[in-house]
């Protein structure tokens, strides 16, 4: 629990040295997925049925819902950051594109890649601090590194408006998320002969080559 409670710390103070509505969004999203995991573990809201896998399958069954979902809006506002890009074109300001100054027009807060920053910033530390809470059933020390690096560096360019334009990119690479949590939620359920199983592992196949290997990339 004093783990917890040190990362719980660690966040709030990171999330203090944000600008006021960076910090404001960071903590409703970290609220949010907060709220709803706990809404999903007292309702059992598209859940399994019960006794059906084990409690921390259940727990981890939870938080690929809350995953899920995270990727589809993430998903969908990388699109509008992709309609930003006029703004970084070459007759306008190219270095806008790694770094907006303060001063600068249009401001950083009217792109929407900085709250849509803040908003994956806060699920990662609601996920972070899910992992921790569950570290004795659930524990995986890749998704500990990986969530560590992000959220240092999410925290860091959020502070300096800095690469605006890549984020595009890293939003739209939660476009196969979803599709890694169907093909879970199916293996768990010892559905790996259901034709949807094979469906969403084709999907997850392609758009995970498709935006993170090939896109992402570029």
């Amino acid at each position: 629990m004093m783990d917890a409670i040190i990362t719980i710390g660690s966040f709030a103070y990171l999330t203090y040295l944000q600008a006021p509505p960076i910090a404001c969004i960071i903590t409703i999203s970290s609220t949010f997925f907060s709220a709803l995991y706990l809404f999903l573990r007292q309702t059992r809201c598209l859940h399994p049925p019960t006794n059906k896998i084990e409690p921390n399958m259940e727990a981890e069954w939870r938080s690929r819902i809350i995953g899920t979902l995270h990727a589809i809006i993430i998903s969908i506002g990388s699109l509008y950051c992709f309609n930003e890009w006029i703004h970084f074109a070459p007759l306008a300001n190219p270095m806008h594109a790694w770094h907006v100054p303060s001063d600068d027009l249009p401001l950083p807060k009217d792109y929407i890649v900085v709250p849509l920053a803040s908003f994956f910033l806060g699920y990662l530390q609601y996920d972070m601090l899910w992992m921790i809470l569950h570290k004795e059933k659930n524990f995986d020390v890749g998704m500990m590194v990986h969530h560590s690096l992000f959220i240092a560096i999410t925290h860091y360019v959020l502070q300096g408006y800095f690469l605006v334009k890549p984020f595009a990119w890293l939003g739209l690479c939660e476009v196969s998320t979803p599709f890694l949590h169907l093909r879970w939620f199916y293996a768990v359920l010892g559905k790996k002969e259901n034709k949807l199983y094979f469906v969403w592992s084709t999907l997850f196949m392609m758009t995970f080559v498709g935006v993170r290997v090939a896109g992402y990339g570029m």
